[in-house]
Parts: structure tokens; sequence; C-alpha cells
């Protein structure tokens, strides 16, 4: 380890100023430029060290991993690496380098004397203490542990199930499933090897993943794998089984805990369109994980670093394989391919990941009885130590939840199958009634909603007429209505049909554009009247800043009017088609649901929710819910033809749900954001929060930390008005997202529970609230899956006191015997369609023909499903005030997860908290709308060399 002092952090930044303003790496980096000191330092000494090296963005510190005092970097190294790197951003030939640059930054690093450190000694406390690792042993952990684990294989193991006779719902004789066992035959085991990669994972890359694959047997002959290789573009599509290792800390808890989480790591078909690739440089060295930077229109490797590396003597094969990649895509570029129509090469030396989720032939996850096999590994690969598994136990009984505002149905519901067979629609999505909406209305002053669907396609048209004449009890085949003439649904809910291509089509000019909108939307406003437009759209642009959605929906926050967008076409540019029953187009009913939401309207969803008598542990008092939502946007790729990075956003959002004073009242939302720093309601807060561009989050007269502390004041400022103005003298709690929002806190750190400011001496906002408006307790939701127990199973509690082990443990839970009275809570989570089929449940993906004929179902649809394991998220309230219980506070949160306003199952936030999210969604500016146009910019790249 190398631990750098403050001149080598200024002479870094320095550097990184200079390479941010260097002309000559914007012409031969493009947009990669910005991070050239970084990317080329890393990816020259992982090729130099053979795999684990990390490196510190500000340069306080390099970490690399070796076995001996000798397989330290040698100084000369470090002295020539980074007298290379100046070189090259001061745009000099390498061959001049040497001795015509003098670099103090290379002469203080490589002058730097390391030190070899013992990790048992770093990470382990020596007392009964909160842990408290450095940075640099979080990243040296995972390649220990990651070295151990590759040691030994997994090995699935098949199962088999037993069964007894039983008789089903229509009176047929069949064998009924009991249970499960595992084939103890050692000869029936397969063997699957995982190698360690430079980012501290697993990966299990002599056996990927498919439908051909799965075909070929498992194990696979490494000369099967790429025998008849399919040229169908979706055929080729494969994935591979990923470990990802974590260490964190939890509260209350002397040592640190790791986290192991299986995933499918799903290789990309090109590599000009991915952001890393996995490099094999042969059996004896890690996989090496590198970034590609963006240099004319296609990711690649810096050029830079290839030819650092070619100076320092390294054998770069495997990298230069990343550069013919890109030029064999970029010719079938050439020929007309589309991105999809490209053929994934079968498995090889490089392999790029996928950068985005998207339709892939191999779903995600790797099911729960990978888990089981995963931690059989474990075992095996530490006999020889002590370790000790989290263990959980239930929390609350069975009635933790109340029942959703959507039954969910399923197809063995006979509810569901009467429906269907009879043409009735059944809700399942929890769209709120026409009473509820009428309530909500009211209590903001209006007495109507009108819902102004703006269409071009007839299709479209067809779809949202069949959506509202289903969710309001209308024969959806008694003829559509007529243009432009409103139309009763219900009592207070009308809707109007307008056809309006030269409006939502892209590319309009924006004056046209507004001109046409006001006029088409005008004549629908009136007082009492609540105007929400229900519009289609298509996929996306040929230009995103030519996008026709965000535009228009700019235009209507600026007329206070909630939107909502229907996709006309699916990914690859085709119609959707209504189904033939007209209850089952769930797009629809979801984008319904969304609309009400962005309307602001609440139902007695979490009345029951929150105060049902029936519940465990029901809230006491009537307290209000805020979620704090911040955000720092780095990149705004509208500006793209400036080829360089603007300047960062900042975004703070505030969401609070109010309950009534009485069960029988109407719930709030109010809406707060620092582009409109007033409580309004909901739906004002969300277009005038859209109307207004992102604020900057630098300052040239502030540093960063400064700009997190007025983050901290504004947030206090709200909470203050909220308190005083909107609450009637009702306590409030609030909600975050621990992990987004501990750099603008730091009383959410783990290592700081036990402490205050005071003990810290610092004048930083330790928690969210006022002076004398402290909220009765800050609930800290994480929801990072790599840093959450991947549980496999738990304890659950009978009312009579036994106990058992349950395998997919739903509710809430907590640590057995380990944390105190200050433990978080963890929230397990059984995927809804986690239904009879339960994909890998007993099967790994390798297993998956054994899987299909369990299912019935046909392989590549079990190939492309997700295999399900439990989703956790953490529940931590803090500094709960006396008067109030913890427990009552985490089970309320929870509760607030499992009822939603825009989704029809559990959301990873609770509700103020999600809708507060959604509000930065919903922005025109947000950095979903502004996704990497890289099938666009390789196009014109193909067009100009030509």
């Amino acid at each position: 380890m190398w631990e750098f002092d403050d001149e080598v952090g200024r002479a870094w930044q320095n550097l990184r100023t200079s390479a941010r303003k260097s002309s000559f790496l914007k012409k031969t980096e493009g947009d990669g430029g910005a991070d050239i000191p970084y990317s080329i330092a890393t990816t020259v000494l992982t090729q130099l060290t053979g795999g684990y090296v990390h490196l510190d963005r500000q340069m306080r510190f390099l970490v690399a991993l070796s076995r001996t005092p000798e397989d330290a970097i040698p100084a000369k190294t470090l002295r020539r690496v980074f007298t290379s790197l100046e070189g090259v951003v001061s745009g000099k030939d390498l061959d001049e380098i040497p001795f015509t640059v003098n670099s103090d930054l290379a002469h203080r690093i490589a002058n730097t004397t390391p030190h070899r450190r013992c990790l048992a000694e770093t990470v382990l406390p020596s007392a009964d203490t909160p842990v408290d690792p450095p940075n640099w042993a979080y990243e040296s952990v995972r390649w220990h542990i990651a070295d151990k684990l590759a040691a030994v294989p997994l090995y699935d193991k098949p199962v088999a199930s037993s069964t007894k006779p039983s008789v089903n719902n229509k009176g047929e004789s069949i064998d009924r499933i009991t249970g499960w066992h595992t084939n103890e035959d050692k000869s029936t085991w397969v063997a699957v090897s995982y190698r360690p990669t430079s980012s501290g994972e697993l990966v299990a890359w002599d056996h990927p993943i498919n439908t051909l694959l799965v075909s070929r047997g498992h194990p696979i002959a490494a000369h099967e794998v790429t025998r008849d290789w399919p040229s169908d573009p979706e055929q080729a599509q494969y994935g591979m089984s990923r470990l990802s290792i974590r260490m964190k800390t939890f509260p209350n808890l002397p040592w640190p805990v790791i986290t192991i989480t299986p995933h499918m790591r799903r290789v990309n078909s090109t590599v000009c369109h991915a952001r890393t690739a996995l490099l094999n440089q042969g059996n004896t060295t890690p996989l090496v994980q590198v970034e590609l930077t963006k240099r004319g229109g296609a990711r690649r490797l810096s050029a830079h670093a290839l030819r650092i590396l070619a100076k320092l003597t390294a054998t770069p094969s495997a990298l230069h394989a990343v550069e013919d990649r890109v030029d064999a895509e970029i010719a079938q570029r050439k020929q007309g391919l589309k991105r999809w129509e490209i053929s994934t090469p079968p498995p090889g030396t490089v392999r790029p990941t996928v950068p985005k989720s998207e339709e892939f032939a191999v779903g995600t996850g790797m099911g729960r009885y990978h888990n089981l096999l995963v931690r059989d590994m474990i075992n095996r690969a530490f006999s020889d130590r002590q370790i000790q598994f989290m263990e959980l136990e239930s929390a609350a009984s069975s009635s933790l939840f109340a029942p959703r505002a959507a039954k969910q149905l399923t197809e063995d519901d006979l509810e569901t199958k009467k429906s269907n067979e009879q043409g009735r629609y059944a809700d399942q999505v929890g769209l709120p009634n026409a009473e509820a909406i009428r309530g909500s209305l009211e209590a903001e002053g209006n007495h109507t909603l009108r819902l102004v669907c703006l269409w071009c396609t007839p299709v479209v048209r067809q779809r949202m007429w069949r959506g509202l004449a289903c969710s309001y009890g209308i024969d959806p085949e008694v003829g559509e209505p007529a243009e432009n003439e409103p139309f009763s649904l219900a009592p207070g809910v009308e809707a109007v049909f307008c056809e309006a291509s030269g409006v939502l089509a892209h590319g309009v000019a924006w004056s046209e554009r507004q001109t046409l909108m006001r006029k088409l939307l005008t004549e629908h406003l009136a007082a009492g009247r609540l105007v929400a437009a229900w519009c289609e759209t298509e996929v996306k642009p040929t230009n995103p800043a030519d996008d026709g959605k965000h535009a228009c929906r700019k235009i209507l926050n600026s007329l206070t009017i909630p939107s909502q967008f229907l996709r006309a076409r699916d990914d690859r540019d085709e119609i959707i088609q209504p189904p033939e029953i007209p209850h089952r187009d769930y797009r629809v009913f979801m984008g319904l649901l969304d609309l009400y939401r962005s309307c602001g309207i609440v139902d007695d969803r979490f009345e029951r929710a929150l105060y049902s008598s029936k519940l465990t542990c029901p809230l006491s008092q009537r307290l209000a819910w805020v979620g704090i939502h911040v955000r720092r946007q780095g990149v705004n790729k509208e500006t793209r033809k400036k080829k360089f990075w603007s300047a960062p956003k900042r975004i703070v959002c505030l969401v609070a749900l109010v309950p009534p004073p009485h069960p029988e009242g109407v719930w709030r939302l109010l809406g707060w954001s620092n582009l409109d720093p007033a409580w309004k309601p909901y739906r004002d807060a969300v277009t005038a929060f859209g109307t207004t561009s992102y604020p900057l989050h630098a300052s040239t007269e502030q540093d960063d930390r400064q700009r997190w502390r007025q983050v901290a004041g504004e947030v206090n400022t709200a909470l203050a008005e909220l308190a005083r103005h909107e609450l009637d003298g009702r306590d409030y709690a609030v909600l975050l997202d621990g992990e987004k929002c501990r750099r603008i806190w730091p009383g959410l750190h783990n290592n700081k529970q036990d402490v205050g400011p005071e003990q810290v001496n610092t004048t930083d906002a330790w928690l969210p609230g006022p002076d004398g408006l402290k909220p009765v307790s800050t609930v800290r939701i994480n929801v990072a899956d790599e840093e959450m127990p991947q549980v496999t199973e738990a304890t659950d509690t009978a009312k009579n006191g036994t106990t058992k082990t349950v395998a997919m443990p739903h509710g809430i839970y907590r640590p057995v015997d380990r944390l105190g009275s200050d433990h978080p809570w963890f929230v397990n989570t059984v995927p809804r369609n986690y239904g009879k089929t339960r994909y890998g449940q007993w099967y790994t993906r390798w297993r998956a023909e054994q899987q299909s004929s369990l299912s019935g179902k046909k392989v590549p649809k079990v190939m492309e499903a997700p295999w399900y394991a439990l989703s956790t998220r953490e529940i931590m309230p803090i500094r709960t005030q006396q008067g109030y219980d913890r427990a009552e506070i985490a089970f309320a949160t929870a509760r607030l997860c499992h009822e939603s306003l825009s989704w029809t199952d559990i959301t990873n936030y609770p509700t103020p908290l999600h809708l507060a999210k959604k509000m930065d969604e919903d922005h025109p500016e947000y950095r979903r709308s502004c996704l990497d146009a890289l099938d666009e910019e390789l196009a014109e790249e193909i067009e100009q060399s030509n």
C-alpha cells in the first residue's frame, strides 16, 4: 500500500484539470478524455501487475495485492507510468517524454515508500467497538475473498422431488410434490469453476449460459461451447454466472460483514456499445475488467494506455483484441446492420458487458437454489477458518401487511378464470375508484378531473379507450367516443380524445409545438377542473435532443397539466398491438395508475395499510411521512456536440404524505423541490419542478462539501415550513436513502450511531430536521443489492412459540442475538410472479432443461425469465424520540413500501420517498431521457468516414 501526501493529491488534481482542458485529448479520446488520467493509470497498472490494483480517484492511496515483498510494483515502474501519463496529457510524443518531461507527480509517487499491511489487523477491531475499516480495505478484502473462493468449485447438485397421490380442483388424480432432496451421489455432481476478476468479483468464465449451450450437456465440453455457433442474434446471446463480493458494516455490530451475491453477467453483442469488458489473459491471472471510453462514436480502450503499455514492454494482446472487435463491428455497421442485428460472437477472449437493462435471451438472477450452492461453496472454501453466517428471525407475524388496494390474481384463481371467460375486467393494479378521485379533488378545491387523451396512431387511441372503459365499468365494444367531444366516465371524471400528431411528433420546432399545444388544451382548462394529459409517444427519436415526449412534457408542465405517456412501439420499432382481451393490456392500466399518481390522487389505501386494527403493531399516532430525494446528475448528454462534460446538476425533491386528523378524512400529498421551494399539492409541485431546468451543483465560490451543506440547509428550511404551516401540529418522520445521502448528513453512517456532532466536533447538520422541529425518527433505507444479505432461509416463530425454518421468508426480519437494541430490520420480498413455476428454486440455469420439464414451458421461455431469489431492503430508524417505538416506525416504513400509488407490488422505497424519486424522473432533463445515443453517433461517424 502506498499512502500519498497532500502534495501528490494537489499534483494529481492539476493533472486532471489539464486533461479536461486539453484540446489534444478531446481530439484523440472524445468524451472519454474527461476521465483520461484515471482510466489510463488503472488500465496500465492492472495490465502490468496482472490483476489486483486499486487507485484512489483522489490519489490518496494505491493498493496492490502482493503475496510476497518482491511482488510490490517497483518504484521505477511507477515513475515511468506517471511520467508517461503527464506527457500524454500535455500532448507529447511517447518517445520524447523520458527526455522532455520532469514530472513532480511521478517523482513523489515513486519516492513514496509502500507498506505491507495485514488485513486482519486493519479490518477486525481490537475491542468491542464499532468497526471502521479504511477505504482501501474494502477493495483489498474482495480480492482475498475472491481468491479463496476461486480455489474451490461450486458443486451443482441435482435434486429430485418427493410426491404423493392427490386430486386437483378439477377432480383429476395427480402426483403432488411434497418436498425436494439432493442427490448425494457425487458422481452426479457437476463442478463449476469460477475465475476471479481484477475488480474483486468471480465469474464462471468457462461455463457460459444460453438456450443452445444448456442442450449440449452439463458440464459442457470446451469444444462444444463454440461449435456451430448460431448466426441468429437472439439465439447467440449468452450470460455468465457472477458472484459479487462486498464488505460492509452494520450498526452496533463490532465486526464487518461480507456479502456474496450471485448475479447474471450478460454479455453484450458489441464492444462499441459497452462501457466495460472482461479480458482473459491466461488461466494464471485474474480476468481483467477494463473501462471503455467513447472515442469517435464507439467505445474503445484508451489509445494512450495501449501506447504506454507497448512502451513499457507489457504484452497487450488481449487489449488489442478489443480494438479489433470494434473495427469489425464498425465495418458491419457500414453494411447497414442495426445494433440488435449484429450477432454475439462465440465466447472468447473479450466479453463486453450489457450496459443497461433491455430485452435479452437470458433473464436476470441465478435463483434461490444457486444461493444454497454458493453457501456450500463458502463453507468448503473457509473450512480452515471460523466463519459465521448472519441468521435472521421473524420480527412480526403474518399480519404484518394489510391487503393491497388490488388483489394480486394469478392464473390459478377461479375468480380470474371466471372473469376471463365472461370478458369482465378485474382490477389487478389498484386503480383508485371514482369516489376516491372526487375526494382527492375536492380536498384541493376542484370538482372535476378531465383526462385529455392525445394520440397519433389509431391503435393507441383504441388501447386508451379500452383501458378507460374497462376501469370505469363501460363495455369497451360499444364503440369509441367521438373526437374532441368530452364524455363522462363517472361522476366527476371526464375524458376527451384529441388527434395530436403535429404536437407529439419528434423534431417539431419548440415555438410551433408550444403554439399547437396551447391551442389544443386551452379550451379544456377551467376553474375547478383538473386537466391531465395522457399522450402517445414513440420509443426514442433519431436525435435525443428532438425527443417529442420531453418537449411536450415541459410545455404541459408550464400549463400546470400533469402528464403520462403511453408507448406506441416496442424496442424493435414495431407497433404494440392491443390484446384480444381488452383487460389484459397491462401497460395501459399501469399508465393510468401513474397518471393518477401525477395528479396527486390518494385513496384510503394508506389508512388501511398503517392503522388497521388487524395489523401487528399498527401505528398508534397519526404521523406525517416525508421522503427526501437528493441526486447529483453528473453529465448533461444533450450537450454532447461540445464533446466534453458539462457542469453537474443538483436535484432536491421532498414529498410529504399527510394523514387526515380522523380515519374518514382524505390523505394529502404535498411536494417541494429546490426549483420551486414551496410546499404545494403534489401535482402542482411536479409540474412546477418540470418547468425549470436543473440548477448547477458546482460553484466557483464553494467547494463540494459546502454545496452539500447548503442542501442540508435547504432541507431544514423546507421541513420547518412543512411543520409550521401544513401539519396542524402533527409529528412527522423522515425517510431517505442512506447510501445516497450520507455525504450530506454524517449521522447516517454506521460508525456514528453511538455518537453525536459534539463528539466528532463538526458543524455539519447531523441529521435532517431544524432545531425545535426535529422529526420523531429519521429512517435510513438501503436498497443496494450488493450490500444486502442474500437471504436463503430464516427462522419464523408461530404464535404458540414454536419455530420453523422458512425457505423463502416473506416479511420483516431482524438479526438473531447480534446487534442489540439498535439493530436494523430487513424486509424480504418474494417476487409477485414467483408462482407455481418458481424458476430457480431447485435448479440452476445450467439445468434449464430440467426446469423446463417441471414447469411445462419451452426452454427459451424458461431461460429468458428471471430466476427468483429474495429481494431485501434495510430499514434503520435513527434517533427515534421517546414516546415512539422503533419497531413501530420500522413496520410502518415496510408497509409504505408494500402499498404504492404507482406500482402494483412492493417498491424499493416507501411511498413518499418513491414519489419524490418519481418527481425527479418525470423531469424532461432527467438522465434517462439523455441516454447515450450510441447507435446514432456510430452512424454519424460512419457517414463522416465515407
